[in-house]
């Protein structure tokens, strides 16, 4: 059960005013976007009761002792009438009296719901991130004290469990427009990333999926993005249910946006079912989706006389243009890299766009064959680039290896989760990429480290 304290922390995060009065109607508690409000009032609200400066049209705020009321009020300004609220008033316990809580409700339903959704979302995750970094701060130090083989498999294990834990961490605040993670992301990656789970929500047969050679930039949050993708896909899966097929596609919008696109073929929406899409969250609309979308500064469209049949569309700020110009600024280098990475498809990718770029590359796929390289080329290596989390030797104690011997080579470590969760925090001079990554900001991350004096 959620105690006092966290109730309080949680409707701090709410974007909607809540009051908290004592039986007098005092206020006694305010949330951040009350004390906002609070401060339109011209003086006397901390000492008048709540009924003196928010008023209805009979001059009430307040119903009969143990009810609720939903109710028009007057915000009262100067002695006279300002802003037109609306508000829920309720019975609130205070100091063993029953007093009121005052929630002023949102013009905006939608925006309502995704404020809840997100103030809930982050403080779950606050919560999540104070535990994760205790686990794994303690197993990275015991990790990095060099413990015998046994001990360390099991330390390596709960490392890797509670780096896991961490992403799922990190998907929760991808909620969170205020601390998002900003980076290029391909939007024909994401789809094709995608493709397997969409497949298998939606049916082998019932799906066409058309990548495009295309790049398709822009700024955002990947974990965002992949969530508004997921519930894309679950919405088409349950558009399909009575038959007909789906099409998705990622398409340029003249220069400043990009879409991503799905058709119902042989379905019809009605007009019930395109106004749910938007208004509802009972499962039949996209909440979440919106709610992304309003932090990435894209919207989302609904055609349903489309070409292909019904269309909803998802545009975005494209960042193509300043993806390409980052690419070109990031500069060749001749250095020697050790790349650990045991995921076969990424440590394909990354070893041949690193190569492109003039670098000499020494792949690895699991920890204990880049210990051993390591030792065979430590005095020809100019860096050690590797996942945190590998089969055999952790990233981490890799780091110990390359810190305890001479030549040093320089270490980037790449994670799902951010900085706050590498571990140990004697670890300062540890740098983080965070995943996933593309080619640009792989580039400009390496080249960044090397560069530095």
């Amino acid at each position: 059960m959620m105690n006092k304290k966290d109730l309080e922390r949680l409707l701090d995060q709410l974007d909607e005013p809540v009051f908290g009065c004592d039986e007098d109607g005092i206020v006694v508690y305010a949330n951040r976007a009350a004390a906002t409000l609070l401060g339109e009032v011209e003086g006397g609200q901390d000492e008048n009761p709540a009924d003196t400066w928010l008023q209805g049209d009979d001059g009430l705020l307040f119903p009969q002792v143990g009810e609720s009321v939903e109710r028009d009020v007057w915000l009262l300004r100067g002695g006279g009438r300002g802003r037109r609220l609306r508000v829920r008033v309720s019975p609130w316990p205070y100091s063993g009296a029953l007093g009121w809580a005052i929630h002023v409700k949102s013009l905006d339903p939608q925006a309502d719901r995704a404020a809840g959704m997100q103030a809930i979302a982050r403080l779950i995750a606050e919560q999540l991130g104070e535990h994760l970094k205790v686990i794994i701060s303690n197993a990275s130090t015991a990790l990095m004290g060099g413990p015998q083989e046994t001990e360390a498999q099991r330390l390596r294990d709960i490392h890797a469990a509670g780096q896991s834990a961490a992403v799922l961490q990190r998907q929760l605040t991808a909620l969170d427009a205020r601390d998002r993670t900003r980076a290029y992301v391909d939007l024909g990656e994401l789809l094709n990333d995608a493709t397997p789970a969409l497949r298998a929500l939606i049916g082998e047969e019932r799906l066409r999926l058309d990548v495009p050679d295309d790049t398709l930039m822009v700024t955002g949050d990947p974990d965002a993005l992949a969530m508004l993708l997921e519930e894309l896909g679950g919405w088409l899966r349950d558009a399909l249910s009575a038959g007909g097929d789906a099409r998705m596609w990622a398409v340029a919008h003249g220069e400043d946006h990009v879409r991503l696109c799905a058709a119902l073929n042989g379905v019809t929406l009605s007009q019930a079912d395109r106004e749910r899409l938007f208004t509802s969250d009972d499962g039949g609309g996209l909440t979440l989706a919106l709610a992304v979308l309003s932090a990435h500064g894209g919207r989302l469209l609904l055609e349903p006389g489309a070409r292909f049949g019904p269309t909803l569309t998802v545009e975005l700020p494209s960042a193509s243009r300043a993806a390409r110009t980052a690419q070109r600024e990031a500069r060749l280098g001749n250095e020697t890299i050790l790349l650990v990475e045991d995921e076969p498809t990424t440590l394909e990718w990354m070893t041949e766009s690193l190569r492109r770029l003039g670098y000499r590359v020494i792949a690895a796929d699991n920890g204990i064959t880049a210990s051993a390289l390591l030792r065979e080329h430590r005095a020809e290596l100019d860096l050690v680039l590797t996942d945190v989390v590998l089969p055999g030797r952790s990233g981490l104690e890799l780091y110990a290896e390359c810190r305890a011997g001479r030549p040093a080579p320089r270490v980037l470590q790449m994670s799902g989760s951010s900085s706050d969760f590498l571990g140990d925090p004697h670890l300062t001079d540890v740098q983080l990429l965070q995943k996933p990554v593309g080619p640009t900001l792989l580039a400009a991350a390496i080249r960044e480290l090397l560069d530095r004096r």
